[in-house]
């Protein structure tokens, strides 16, 4: 069920979804009372559950998958790990998958009886499939179009097994016999489902995360489970869902980042000719941190994928408006021919100055409605990479024309020009 609710702000869109979350789960005046017994619901914007459902194959934040070979083991141990993740603050919306047990009718047929009356287990077969699914006895063709003929039961004889036990029918044979001869029919409960990941069995669990890091709620709740979770033999666990993704995206995201920054040294290398010049650039790169980790610390502290890219695209023009200073720098001494002094520093600070606060004001002014409405649904990945690179480009461009030149003229080395 799609609904719009927009345009709101966050704050108006997460009552209005705490509301929905209310009515679905409560009948009025009937505190902990089902409204609608026998269905689960989980509330997600649209890139949310796609995002989800790429990722893990459900839609939810977290998800335990207990694997294993007997299905009695792997519901009890799931239904252990979710009464776990139920005293944890840290979860919400918990549900097990597959239901532990379904309501269903279990014949169990008797075949001394059945040998006894001359019968055989396909014509019995066949009397119940036509009881509770039906059976296709012919067809009648209009033109084109073939209308199917099927003898069904009707409904209220499908839930009744007394009906069913004293249903009358007479074999091809001549044999008068009732079902309750030639079969148990009773009440019971089983699996409606049974979900199987390479050959093996398995039950999910899936819940939504709140309050805490996704980057280290995985460890956490590995650490918690074998610390109170003793699983049946053969029975293990995996995890998936955006935590895990999360994670690998992480250090997949660090790992490409280090081979480029590696590559983005050695060209810095050839680019400022020394190496106090090329140390004093990377010097420069805490300027950017300030805002960034001040940004992430008012968004509640959690390091998201959106925030890691953030930091990247941050890093990039801060290194970048540090090349264009320096090159300023060495155009001034090596072709002007100007003594390297302070007052060749203000003045390659005070000619960069045009560029470098015009391409962080272009910049901030075009991700500022992202920062502004950063806790929208629809905006989990760019709302953080906004904010991140927004409060950065602030602390950077003051630090950048303010400490960085301060920082070159007394440790920076020009003297490659007399070489």
């Amino acid at each position: 069920i799609q609904v719009e609710v927009g345009p709101l702000s966050a704050s108006k869109q997460e009552k209005i979804v705490e509301e929905i979350k209310k009515s679905v789960s409560e009948v009025p005046n009937h505190p902990g009372s089902m409204p609608y017994p026998g269905f689960n619901f989980g509330i997600n914007t649209f890139l949310s559950e796609r995002i989800e459902e790429t990722v893990s194959g459900y839609v939810a934040d977290f998800v335990v998958e207990i694997i294993g070979l007997e299905l009695a083991n792997i519901d009890k141990d799931a239904k252990n790990i979710a009464q776990l993740m139920e005293t944890l603050p840290y979860f919400e919306n918990i549900k097990i998958v597959t239901p532990l047990e379904a309501p269903l009718i279990k014949v169990s047929l008797k075949h001394e009886k059945i040998s006894e009356r001359g019968l055989n287990s396909e014509e019995i077969n066949k009397i119940f499939e036509t009881i509770f699914r039906g059976v296709n006895i012919s067809e009648i063709i209009d033109g084109e179009r073939k209308i199917p003929i099927t003898i069904v039961a009707n409904k209220s004889l499908k839930s009744n097994i007394n009906q069913i036990k004293n249903l009358n029918f007479v074999s091809k044979n001549g044999v008068n016999f009732k079902i309750s001869d030639i079969a148990n029919i009773e009440y019971d409960t089983g699996k409606s489902k049974i979900l199987r990941s390479d050959g093996k069995r398995l039950q999910v669990i899936t819940a939504d995360v709140k309050n805490i890091s996704l980057n280290v709620l995985e460890d956490e709740f590995k650490k918690t489970v074998r610390q109170k979770i003793k699983l049946s033999p053969n029975n293990y666990l995996a995890y998936s869902g955006n935590t895990t993704a999360t994670n690998t995206t992480i250090n997949n995201l660090f790992i490409s980042s280090l081979i480029a920054f590696s590559g983005v040294i050695l060209l810095l290398k050839f680019a400022l000719k020394t190496t106090k010049n090329l140390i004093i650039v990377l010097l420069n790169l805490p300027f950017c941190l300030i805002g960034g980790v001040t940004a992430v610390f008012i968004s509640g502290g959690w390091l998201s994928v959106g925030a890691m890219v953030g930091f990247v695209t941050l890093f990039g023009i801060t290194i970048r408006n540090s090349i264009m200073l320096v090159s300023h720098f060495q155009y001034l001494v090596e072709i002007e021919k100007l003594p390297w002094n302070f007052n060749t520093a203000l003045q390659g600070a005070s000619e960069r100055l045009p560029s470098i606060l015009m391409t962080a004001i272009v910049t901030g002014l075009g991700l500022l409605p992202l920062v502004i409405g950063s806790g929208e649904p629809g905006r989990e990945i760019e709302g953080p990479m906004a904010s991140i690179i927004v409060s950065g480009l602030i602390t950077s461009t003051i630090l950048n024309l303010l400490i960085f030149p301060s920082l070159l003229l007394r440790y920076g080395d020009f003297s490659y020009k007399n070489a």
